[in-house]
């Protein structure tokens, strides 16, 4: 099968790459900010770039993994959001037409009152980036009767650019910095190439709809945190653990965030493995001197 993964320079994208090509399918995959070799260009806010790209892929899958994932700047920039999270993946999918589209969602759909969060949970986002990814979903899903939206939150893993809460903690920690996280806001932590591969079975076992695809463990920043120091031999004094208030974010957060992955289990695929398995496999991927 040949496959367009938009935003495969990124996190998410890169290990859909990865995953696609390990089980020996076509891919095609494009960049937006950071180029990477062999990839194409493609701006989910240039509508007719878009088109093109997915016109010219001809692909029988496209996963869509990127969008505007920068909470606060969502925030002060909502034009862009509603571009990169529900515009530019809803034009893709029109050019592709009645073949499965993936789109990538988050937790921040739903208000963190008392998550982890079943698919079926009401939605209620407090941000923009919340607001524009539920728009995309619902957009998607209406026109697409083969879309399938796959929620997450808190990817970690081996990634290209090293953007991930991971890397920052590892660059921060091991220069003697202090770095100030969140108690306060709770998620279930997810490794990144396993995110990717649930989704690509998903998607090779016909699936539709809405999933959760998270990882099995529930803890505030400051326990994966920890959890992380204890991993990666990080020194984990240099933490300081602080509200949500204090951080004075631009853009309101889900408290008690995560996601239930019953979905996966009913479609008997295995969820992403726990946090210390994921850091673990990581490990090696970390910058060292």
């Amino acid at each position: 099968m040949r496959a367009l993964v938009i935003g495969g320079s990124g996190q998410v994208g890169g290990a859909l790459v990865a995953e696609l090509s390990a089980r020996g399918h076509e891919v095609v995959a494009t960049w937006r900010s950071v180029e990477q070799p062999g990839l194409i260009h493609c701006d989910l806010g240039d509508a007719a770039e878009v088109e093109r790209v997915v016109a010219e892929a001809r692909a029988d899958w496209v996963f869509c993994s990127a969008g505007a994932t920068w909470v606060d700047g969502c925030e002060k920039d909502p034009e862009w959001a509603q571009a990169a999270n529900c515009d530019g993946p809803l034009a893709a999918a029109r050019v592709a037409g009645d073949v499965p589209f993936v789109f990538f969602s988050s937790d921040y759909v739903f208000d963190g009152a008392d998550g982890p969060y079943h698919e079926d949970a009401s939605t209620n986002p407090l941000s923009v980036y919340g607001r524009t990814k539920l728009a995309g979903e619902r957009a998607l899903l209406a026109l697409n009767p083969k879309a399938l939206v796959i929620r997450t939150v808190g990817v970690f893993g081996p990634e290209a650019q090293g953007k991930n809460f991971v890397y920052k903690l590892w660059e921060q920690l091991r220069a003697g910095k202090r770095m100030r996280i969140p108690s306060d806001q709770w998620g279930t932590p997810t490794y990144g190439p396993d995110l990717a591969g649930a989704t690509v079975t998903l998607v090779q076992n016909g699936a539709r709809g809405v999933f959760h695809v998270a990882g099995p463990e529930n803890c505030p920043r400051t326990e994966f945190a920890r959890i992380a120091c204890e991993s990666l031999d990080l020194d984990a004094s240099l933490i300081d653990p602080v509200t949500t208030e204090e951080l004075a974010s631009e853009a309101a957060r889900p408290m008690r965030g995560g996601l239930n992955c019953d979905g996966l289990a009913r479609a008997q695929i295995e969820p992403p493995r726990a946090i210390r398995d994921g850091l673990a496999a990581m490990r090696d991927a970390l910058p060292r001197d």
